[in-house]
């Protein structure tokens, strides 16, 4: 499934909702993406923490560095002209699926499942075709129970310890991400006493947000204004 959204309107860089993207230009045959293998290294050992029963976290560095600009795609500077984020989401738990949108041209950003069983592995790969990498952060639907975003998911009805660690574990799962998407979450993204911790978590992190709007009552979107630049 692709999700296209103007970055204007749907992302959240901590509270920046500017997140830059490179232009879209579908490959010619046989091209060679200029960017593949050429992604920051992953984990950036300046730029993680460790919780011990949880595991290593992104963190801003000590000299400022934010996670989800030295793990992006590199963008040309001298590009004026609007752009449009392409993200595919979901991916991970079909390999037929996630190996179709791993060719698709690099530009295209990945967001992968916390539940994806290789999920190691799938990232290094879209990371060195050149794509830039999301993780899905599980979420509370409106039709909850029938619908069920999983063990790891952020729910309305449970204590703020809780969803911290469950939002701890989705960002341990592997690294390189420059940050999260929610899955499912048109229940949790319209609360706002729930929202407001994980993207406060978030921004002092140096992670961006993608709010798909599930719910278009979300007030991710809001909030993430209201906070501020990371």
């Amino acid at each position: 499934t692709a999700e296209q959204a103007a970055a204007q309107d749907t992302t959240v860089q901590g509270a920046d909702p500017s997140v830059e993207q490179e232009q879209i230009v579908a490959d010619r045959p046989g091209d060679v993406d200029r960017y593949a293998g050429n992604l920051a290294p992953h984990p950036d050992p300046g730029l993680v923490e460790e919780i011990a029963t949880i595991g290593i976290l992104p963190r801003i560095g000590d000299d400022g560095r934010l996670p989800w600009r030295v793990y992006a795609r590199p963008s040309s500077s001298v590009e004026t002209r609007p752009r449009v984020a392409v993200v595919v989401l979901n991916l991970g738990l079909s390999t037929r699926i996630t190996e179709a949108a791993l060719r698709l041209p690099g530009a295209v950003t990945l967001a992968f499942s916390p539940y994806a069983p290789r999920l190691d592995e799938w990232i290094r790969e879209a990371r060195d075709l050149g794509h830039e990498v999301m993780i899905g952060l599980p979420m509370e639907p409106n039709d909850f129970p029938r619908s069920d975003a999983g063990l790891l998911s952020l729910m309305t009805t449970a204590d703020g310890a809780q969803n911290t660690l469950n939002f701890q574990r989705v960002l341990s799962e592997t690294s390189g991400y420059i940050g999260v998407v929610n899955q499912f979450g048109s229940g949790f993204t319209a609360n706002r006493a729930a929202v407001q911790p994980i993207l406060q978590n978030l921004s002092q992190r140096g992670m961006v947000y993608l709010d798909t709007l599930e719910n278009a009552a979300s007030i991710a979107p809001e909030e993430a204004e209201r906070l501020g630049p990371a």
